[in-house]
């Protein structure tokens, strides 16, 4: 639920009916599934006190959680494996060309090239590889994305995962306040219909698109939250 007790979760008429559904599908679901959910209500706890930032890592490392839970095939790893070989060979060319140019602080940088090499080595799927295949693996899971903040954006209009990677780094300054709380509220909505979508649960009326309760927040209004998107890059305020 959100931190005001507004009441855009589940409509009261339809809360007994909901919540049974969602544990008795908790109760049979694997292990790991359980534990995905939990950490998710966890984050949305509204009863612990937080700031925005912490808890937008904190519902990012669980998105992340969520995500690796649809395993790559054998297919999709051999493609990686390809990617990579790639980038070693790369990698080895730029190396011996700093070397036989003998630029400024050649050993230093190739000393960083061969750490980029040993990490290429030992590869693990990028969050957005990551993503696409949980996307295909649930398909409402990109209607459910399509209302609010983009999970992924670039330099200039960021998503949520360009917001988080600034706030791991230590760079919160990067995006205004304004932009971080608005995003904050959508990944808390993201979040609150994932819990459903694992269980394979139906979606209740409270936060599905378009849905009257959330229409009453201005954050959720498209032109709002897409303006404050394009802006978050602007600190002069």
């Amino acid at each position: 639920m959100a931190l005001e007790p507004i009441q855009n979760l589940c409509l009261a008429n339809e809360f007994q009916s909901h919540a049974q559904a969602l544990v008795e599908k908790f109760l049979v679901a694997k292990a790991d599934l359980k534990e995905a959910v939990t950490l998710l209500s966890v984050a949305l706890a509204p009863h612990i006190e937080k700031t925005t930032s912490s808890n937008f890592l904190a519902l990012f490392s669980v998105l992340e959680q969520v995500i690796s839970l649809e395993k790559l095939t054998a297919e999709e790893k051999k493609k990686l494996k390809e990617t990579d070989d790639a980038l070693i060979s790369a990698l080895l060319k730029l190396k011996l060309k700093i070397q036989s140019e003998n630029e400024i602080h050649a050993d230093i940088l190739a000393s960083r090239i061969d750490g980029l090499i040993a990490k290429a080595k030992n590869p693990s799927p990028s969050f957005i590889v990551r993503l696409k295949n949980f996307q295909n693996s649930h398909p409402s899971f990109s209607r459910y994305i399509s209302d609010l903040w983009p999970v992924s954006g670039n330099e200039k209009k960021p998503g949520l995962k360009q917001i988080r990677d600034s706030l791991a780094h230590g760079l919160r300054q990067r995006h205004n306040t304004q932009a971080i709380a608005v995003a904050h509220w959508h990944f808390a909505r993201l979040s609150e219909r994932l819990a459903f979508i694992l269980l394979d649960a139906e979606v209740p009326k409270g936060i599905e698109i378009n849905a009257s309760s959330l229409a009453r927040e201005d954050w959720y209004n498209r032109m709002y939250w897409q303006s404050v998107q394009e802006k978050a890059n602007d600190n002069s305020n």
